[in-house]
């Protein structure tokens, strides 16, 4: 594997150096050129604002009880230390975290003993998928921060068979689930993955069951905190009111659009949120209740009245730009600059558009950046492919690459139909360290032909 040499350490500690700052000076920069807080554009008042009334002693807007509480918390903590709506002390604090992230997925690959390449070190330092994300007041800063030690000490247990490392995993279970309600799915996909592990693991019998106790205790002891939380307020049980309301006013409107969001199809919004008030008519009903009707609206438009043709091509679609997408196309809106999305460049069909777009790409920094951002995109997900596959049935890492794997379809499913990079953030943490596992397979194979090379000079002559 092509790795930083010996004589090349002090480098080596430079560039983690580097990567390990960069979320601290990517918010500085959006401090020095007032743009905290991105002038409103996402929604993070929603958040400031429940962390501003807790400091109060209010509780009593539902807008608390529809958001888990873990980001609000986090908030609430900061601005009661460094004083109310201080945004400043805010994106220092997510700046200072997004740093332990890299400093502990730099570890994870120390672990695993591919971290010294300086192709996937640049692969760290470049995304700006993670850095971005720290320096927005979402809770998707806190869920990559928490994957990344889960996935740490997740190496550390499948590796290692350190103990604790299955309890620091449970608690990381545990308050992802209070930060996104995404990570509901992984009681489908992950923890499976994980118990099976566990049952075919040399551990007395005893020891077996206590791992499995708590893991699947970490995952229903977090479902039931959310749960008391929103009866307590509302005589309502529920997870999350979001579901049937992101399922009308999003992913059907985005499924039914051609290639998906982008933007969505306001007429069929409009047709759902019309029949959803038809439906509640003038009862005074609870956001479970509502939810619960928008949910069934949604179902049954899919079911009866959606071409299924077009909504799986949307879909198809839609995780190609999640998936693709250079993050460029949040960050330049986010600092007003002037650029059009390939889909919005005038063009009456494919060719045209790509014509433009090649000449504006070099003529326009700005679309020259967002090519190259594009290309390194492309390149990472080919590794990252190359390491699903390097997979094999009795493999070492057959169960951790299964674990890595499974992570991805809790983080995105959620998001079918909507092709905003901003749904990817969270699994980049998992495609850097299987990007790493394929550079190592790709690399070991390169190594292999080179030594082959020099010791049958012939042989490189026919190739």
């Amino acid at each position: 594997m092509i790795k930083i040499s010996l004589k090349s350490q002090r480098k080596y500690k430079f560039l983690k150096l580097i990567i390990c700052l960069n979320p601290i000076f990517f918010s500085l920069f959006v401090i020095l050129s007032g743009f905290v807080d991105y002038r409103g554009m996402f929604e993070s008042g929603e958040y400031t604002s429940i962390a501003q009334n807790w400091l109060k002693n209010s509780f009593e807007d539902n807008l608390m009880i529809e958001r888990l509480p873990l980001y609000p918390l986090f908030i609430a903590l900061i601005f009661k230390i460094f004083g109310d709506y201080n945004l400043i002390a805010l994106i220092t604090a997510q700046s200072i975290l997004g740093s332990i992230t890299f400093i502990y997925l730099i570890k994870t690959l120390e672990k695993l003993n591919i971290s010294e390449s300086l192709i996937i070190l640049l692969t760290l330092l470049l995304n700006l998928s993670i850095v971005f994300r720290f320096s927005v007041f979402l809770p998707n800063c806190l869920f990559v921060f928490l994957i990344t030690m889960f996935l740490y000490n997740c190496t550390n247990f499948f590796y290692f068979k350190k103990n604790k490392s299955i309890y620091l995993m449970s608690l990381c279970i545990f308050l992802m689930m209070l930060t996104r309600p995404i990570f509901q799915l992984s009681i489908v996909f992950t923890i499976p993955i994980l118990i099976i592990f566990i049952l075919k693991q040399g551990f007395q019998k005893n020891l077996k069951i206590k791992f499995i106790l708590v893991l699947v205790l970490s995952y229903f002891f977090a479902a039931g905190v959310q749960f008391i939380r929103y009866y307590n307020n509302t005589n309502n049980i529920s997870y999350s009111t979001q579901s049937g309301f992101q399922l009308i006013y999003w992913v059907i409107p985005c499924l039914s659009q051609k290639y998906g969001c982008g933007s969505r199809n306001m007429e069929v919004h409009s047709l759902l949120n019309q029949r959803l008030k038809n439906e509640i008519g003038e009862r005074n009903l609870s956001e479970v209740q509502e939810n619960n009707i928008a949910w069934k609206i949604g179902i049954n438009y899919f079911l009866s009245e959606m071409n299924k043709t077009e909504a799986i091509k949307s879909a198809f679609f839609s995780y190609s730009k999640l998936l693709f997408h250079p993050t460029l196309t949040e960050i330049y809106p986010s600092f007003n600059v002037d650029f059009k999305n390939f889909s919005a460049l005038n063009g009456d069909n494919f060719e045209e558009k790509f014509i433009l777009f090649l000449k504006k790409s070099f003529s326009d920094i700005k679309y020259f950046l967002y090519m190259m951002s594009l290309i390194f995109i492309f390149l990472l997900r080919i590794l990252q492919l190359v390491g699903i596959f390097s997979l094999k049935r009795n493999s070492s890492n057959l169960y951790y690459i299964l674990t890595l794997i499974s992570l991805i379809p809790v983080i995105i499913i959620p998001a079918i139909g909507i092709g905003n990079p901003r749904y990817r953030s969270e699994i980049e943490v998992i495609l850097i360290v299987l990007g790493a596992f394929g550079l190592n397979k790709f690399l070991k194979l390169f190594s292999k032909k080179i030594h082959k090379q020099k010791k049958f000079p012939f042989y490189s002559f026919i190739k």
